[in-house]
């Protein structure tokens, strides 16, 4: 209904405004070992950018996605597709994230980060280490755009979180499905890399 896409819009305003106010004050960032960069409106809500200032991880950038969400019981277990059987734990929860430009009643989408994260936990070690490698690969601190050839996208736009975890994903079920665990275990860093 339109009172239910102006109430998720206003959310989303009220939200982006909250956070805001609260982020630009410098002392929220006084005694940690971050830096405030930016906070950008995104499709979904907003995404905070800070610099990592430890001792450790020189010139790291880490981007943050804020989204309004809410959580959802599911009273019958959950299905998921996934080669090995893992037990969740009883705080995975589903989320509605609620969609800033609502159209007709679809006002939410599903996400299901919290059983994601214990999958992502479950990975071999060296796959692991072969997603930080590409995402490192990826950013345009490491490989600018001119080694590339793009001048009219952003990398960020190229290479994804999102999509590098769903080639991880991809590629670990696939491993995963066609040999056994002490064999996945055995793949180097490098052949990791390269499927994803």
């Amino acid at each position: 209904s339109n009172t239910g896409n102006v109430l998720v819009e206003q959310v989303h305003f009220h939200m982006y405004e909250m956070l805001q106010s609260v982020l630009n004050q410098a002392e929220v960032w006084l005694q940690n070992q971050f830096k405030f960069v930016s906070l950008e409106k995104k499709s979904l809500g907003a995404v905070l950018r800070v610099n990592w200032t430890g001792s450790s991880y020189k010139l790291l950038c880490i981007s943050i996605d804020l989204v309004p969400s809410i959580p959802v019981f599911s009273p019958e277990t959950l299905f998921y597709d996934w080669p090995v059987r893992l037990d969740f734990p009883p705080n995975c929860r589903l989320m509605a994230l609620l969609r800033p430009y609502p159209s007709r009643s679809e006002f939410a989408e599903l996400s299901y980060s919290d059983f994601e994260e214990q999958i992502m936990q479950s990975l071999p070690s060296n796959a692991l280490q072969a997603y930080i490698i590409a995402k490192s690969i990826c950013s345009p601190y490491v490989t600018p755009l001119r080694c590339i050839g793009q001048t009219a996208m952003e990398a960020q736009d190229i290479w994804s979180s999102y999509s590098l975890k769903n080639a991880l994903l991809n590629e670990v079920r696939l491993r995963l499905s066609t040999c056994s665990g002490r064999q996945t275990s055995a793949i180097s860093v490098q052949e990791w890399t390269s499927g994803i």
